[in-house]
């Protein structure tokens, strides 16, 4: 797909005399968007539509029952990433690092929370749409809790 993308990129810049006939394509934005939709594949049983939509996005809830929003899913995940290294090294700060008002941590946090909202949307999306499919979230929702007990929602999104 991506590959079918690149050629209209470039066959578009062949016919732009201003482009020299050269399309610039940001190949990195492209292997996230593809490395994205594999992920969502094989752990959720459908891709995230990025390598269609051409576009970084997820599906975001806070709760199963609250309206789905969109956030930019490869952003979350460095951001996440990024924060989560500097609270670990300074724990005594996670309490207070939605109030900092450094933008490295406020938006921080906040991509900590869209993370586990894309969770969220990605189990609602497939419990509400059972597949035989069987893949990464098909496998925990054999799973068991200590007592024999199927796990609960709550647990697959973790």
């Amino acid at each position: 797909m991506a590959a079918e993308k690149w050629t209209r990129l470039a066959d578009g810049a062949a016919k732009q005399p201003k482009t020299g006939g050269y399309a610039s394509i940001d190949s990195l934005e492209w292997f996230n968007y593809l490395a994205f939709d594999i992920i969502g594949d094989l752990a959720f049983g459908a891709p995230f539509g990025m390598l269609e939509h051409e576009k970084d996005f997820a599906e975001i809830r806070e709760s199963p029952d609250a309206p789905p929003r969109t956030a930019p899913a490869i952003e979350v995940l460095n951001r996440r990433g990024e924060v989560s290294g500097t609270l670990g090294c300074y724990p005594a700060l996670k309490p207070y690092a939605k109030y900092i008002p450094d933008p490295f941590f406020s938006k921080g946090v906040e991509a900590v929370q869209n993370l586990a909202g894309i969770a969220i949307a990605r189990v609602k999306q497939r419990l509400d749409n059972p597949s035989d499919r069987v893949d990464l979230l098909a496998r925990l929702m054999q799973g068991k809790d200590a007592k024999g007990e199927p796990l609960e929602r709550q647990e697959l999104r973790r």
